[in-house]
């Protein structure tokens, strides 16, 4: 037992970082003397601050172009699913099969079609995105997952004026099931593209 304390004791260096600050630590990468203070914790170990700062392979980076690409193919799919998503709910609605904006089984039904149609609009940022991860895909999943509840909110006001013997509204959507299976969704979408 005291040989090994001998031998970390011969192993210990100062931080060159943190002078005064004797460490036997080293970089997973280079091999430096890293100190508890300085020290970045990483998915593949501890790194000191150079080598954390140097950042992970282009390959997962996001680009301007990136983002413009992925914002347009990912924006005219939140539209078409908004729409597709409200002529759905306006046509279950006119079939009465659901007994209502109030029963609990129209509810439900509103909640998951929310949420469902955020996750198909991250589902087609992602085919695009591929493997690309960072705050700003994040930002614009929730943007996008707002753009397809507008859309949907918009869609069934319109077929509301086209159809107005069908007396509906963005009611039928814009309620607490509804808004927590938006919510729901929208967290989730963002956590797929989390860093």
């Amino acid at each position: 037992m005291s040989e090994n304390a001998t031998e970390l004791e011969l192993n210990m260096t100062e931080c060159p970082r943190d002078q005064g600050v004797e460490t036997n630590l080293r970089c997973g990468q280079c091999g430096d003397p890293i100190c508890p203070r300085c020290m970045v914790y990483a998915p593949v170990g501890s790194k000191c601050p150079d080598c954390a700062s140097i950042g992970g392979p282009v390959m997962f980076k996001v680009t301007q172009n990136d983002l413009i690409r992925i914002g347009i193919v990912a924006g005219l799919a939140s539209l078409g699913i908004g729409i597709a998503s409200a002529v759905t709910l306006v046509a279950l609605w006119s079939l009465d099969i659901l007994a209502g904006v109030n029963s609990s089984i129209w509810l439900i039904v509103v909640g998951v079609a929310e949420f469902l149609g955020v996750m198909g609009v991250t589902y087609a940022m992602q085919l695009v995105a591929g493997t690309k991860y960072s705050t700003s895909l994040r930002i614009m999943a929730a943007g996008l997952a707002l753009l397809f509840y507008l859309t949907q909110v918009m869609a069934i006001e319109i077929m509301a004026g086209m159809f107005t013997e069908l007396l509906i509204g963005p009611g039928i959507v814009v309620h607490l099931p509804g808004l927590i299976g938006f919510g729901f969704g929208t967290y989730y979408a963002m956590q797929r593209f989390k860093p």
